[in-house]
């Protein structure tokens, strides 16, 4: 069960290397750190980054997905941080789905979705139908094999292009892993 109580957005404060992976394009982030360092919040905040970015060429839907090996580690950690992260109500996160959705004012929509999967071929094939924009995987090195890494940048390809401003824009995309 997700806690029901209301978040206050944190105070993020940039740090010195968080600034250099903000600023940085790659598709394929890994950030290494200790319990409690800023990872996951640093991971929420890349990932909003892109959405910015690609709202900004005309997109209006990114699509981000959460993953972590099992759902209990997900649940009391990387969605209580992402509560705790922008402050979200979680009346507004619908559980059945394990998704949560934000507006950007009228122009952009993020969609926020939160899997867990296991380092199994049979879980694995479950990304095969998966659009989207970016992928975070939490605590990456609970997975034995580079599979997920290699499926989700497999996957982020959604939106590719679109038409703004009467020029073709493409979207960027990313996986950002943290351990």
């Amino acid at each position: 069960m997700i806690k029901q109580e209301k978040f206050q957005p944190i105070k993020y404060r940039v740090l010195p290397t968080w600034k250099k992976v903000h600023a940085s394009r790659a598709r394929i982030k890994y950030i290494v750190g200790s319990v409690g360092s800023g990872k996951t919040t640093g991971a929420f905040i890349d990932l909003y980054l892109l959405a910015l970015r690609n709202m900004l060429k005309g997109f209006k839907k990114s699509i981000f997905y959460v993953f972590r090996n099992s759902y209990p580690q997900l649940r009391d950690s990387t969605v209580q941080s992402f509560f705790e992260t922008f402050g979200c109500d979680p009346k507004k996160f619908n559980v059945t789905r394990m998704e949560y959705v934000m507006k950007i004012k009228k122009a952009h929509q993020i969609i926020w979705r939160f899997r867990a999967i296991e380092d199994t071929e049979k879980d694995l094939l479950k990304l095969d139908g998966y659009l989207m924009t970016g992928a975070y995987i939490d605590e990456v090195v609970n997975y034995e094999t580079p599979n997920i890494l290699h499926k989700c940048n497999l996957r982020c390809r959604w939106p590719a292009k679109t038409v703004f401003k009467g020029k073709t824009t493409y979207a960027d995309h990313e996986v950002i892993c943290t351990s």
